[in-house]
């Protein structure tokens, strides 16, 4: 005679349902935590991008007798079509890797944005446009304009660079619970809580962080 296999237990509706929220219940714990845990790599990787930018000014100003990356209108746009501008003097001295160009955290202006990414970067009349907002001279100093030569080591614990693509528009900001700032000396630091007030102008704003 054969012995008798036994017999195999289903799972009824009742027992799936359990485990079906129990998965639901720890996927809603868990999730936050694992956007946390994302979000703070982003940061770094951002860091490690400004600190990156910011060697890369410390020899283009050397290059330059001491003056920083800035020609004509100093905005986002590295390439207008026939002229590179502002952070698109950089390119020889970041290797090339415009990807550093951009926060991980930016949901705005991205390296593969098919309008205004580092595809269209060098391609005639087309825009690319950075991640990072960089200050232009008269930014630095009222009695300068925004073709002013700037010699940066002159303002050496004055921001540069920041995070934040639009400092008028804080419902752009990268980051949502603070700021990366380069400074003029190469030097990042992230502010935790900092983000454009409401109504605040560019001036306003710049001086603020300068202070930190």
């Amino acid at each position: 005679m054969k012995a008798r296999r036994p017999a195999r237990h289903a799972f009824t509706v009742l027992e799936l349902l359990v485990v079906i929220a129990i998965i639901s219940i720890l996927a809603t714990i868990l999730l936050p935590a694992v956007n946390r845990v994302r979000e703070e790599a982003r940061k770094i990787a951002c860091m490690s991008n400004l600190g990156q930018l910011g060697k890369a000014i410390a020899v283009y100003s050397q290059h330059n007798e001491g003056i920083g990356p800035f020609e004509g209108p100093t905005d986002h746009i590295i390439w207008n079509g026939t002229r590179r501008y502002a952070a698109g003097l950089l390119f020889p001295y970041i290797g090339g890797n415009l990807k550093v160009l951009y926060c991980p955290s930016s949901g705005t202006f991205t390296a593969g944005n098919p309008g205004s990414g580092i595809a269209n970067f060098g391609v005639s009349g087309k825009t690319c446009w950075g991640g990072y907002y960089m200050r232009g001279p008269k930014d630095f100093d009222d009695s300068l304009t925004e073709t002013s030569p700037l010699i940066i080591e002159k303002f050496p614990r004055t921001m540069f660079m920041c995070d934040i693509e639009y400092p008028i528009s804080p419902e752009l900001t990268t980051h949502k619970d603070g700021i990366n700032v380069l400074k003029c000396d190469a030097s990042v630091q992230w502010l935790d809580g900092e983000r454009v007030d409401p109504g605040e102008t560019f001036a306003d704003f710049w001086h603020r962080i300068d202070k930190h």
